[in-house]
């Protein structure tokens, strides 16, 4: 496997295939791996160069020292209407693939995400616009 340096943290990935660039983010706690050879493999097959890594806090790229907030501080936090101060965001996930696809000099790709990797292809669209081609 390989990894670069973007967004001031390592990414751990992988590419298989030539072609569009199709970058596949996976959701909350999920390898890299967790893209099975065989979906890997049809995307391949259909002409896509594919793209996976590991977010922030998974597999081998970049863990934080941080404990997620419990339900009981969830909870408050909604009724008082006071933000949880946390570690990082969807957001800051979303400039990861962004800054992964920079990287590897890639100006824009197909992004797939699953469960919470569709919020972060969503943010991406979101935040940036000329990085995901669909």
């Amino acid at each position: 496997m390989a990894s670069v340096q973007a967004n001031g943290i390592t990414i751990e990935y992988d590419i298989h295939g030539e072609g569009d660039p199709l970058l596949l983010v996976m959701g909350l706690g999920g390898q890299l791996t967790d893209w099975t050879a065989d979906v890997v493999d049809e995307f391949v097959a259909r002409g896509f160069r594919v793209i996976r890594y590991d977010n922030r806090d998974v597999g081998l790229s970049t863990g934080f020292d941080w404990q997620p907030p419990s339900q009981v501080k969830t909870l408050m936090s909604m009724v008082s209407r006071r933000p949880i101060q946390a570690e990082y965001h969807v957001s800051d996930m979303a400039a990861d693939g962004a800054g992964l696809l920079d990287a590897l000099g890639i100006e824009s790709a197909h992004v797939v995400g699953v469960s919470m990797g569709g919020m972060i292809a969503q943010s991406m669209a979101i935040g940036h616009p000329a990085k995901v081609r669909t």
